[in-house]
């Protein structure tokens, strides 16, 4: 909560309270927040791949098997979640 109220003030995301399921907001970026989202990411993704620089392949296949299968659970519980609202 905090930091979406950083980022609102910050003119980078607009948020308002959903309609359908009161305890939920819809958040989407601004102009200003893509702006900032296509200026920052050439350097964060430079950043990534120098951390991964430093694995050899079996790491980086090992890292892509755990990434996807957190992926999964979150996208699961997420799903779980809706299904309860």
């Amino acid at each position: 909560s905090d930091h979406l109220r950083a980022l609102e003030e910050a003119g980078l995301i607009e948020r308002e309270l959903d309609q359908a399921d009161r305890r939920q907001f819809k958040i989407w970026l601004t102009d200003a927040g893509r702006d900032a989202v296509r200026r920052t990411t050439p350097n964060h993704v430079r950043h990534l791949n120098a951390l991964v620089a430093a694995l050899d392949r079996d790491e980086i296949e090992q890292l892509k098997n755990l990434l996807e299968r957190l992926h999964r659970a979150l996208r699961s519980q997420a799903q779980e979640n809706s299904c309860h609202s």
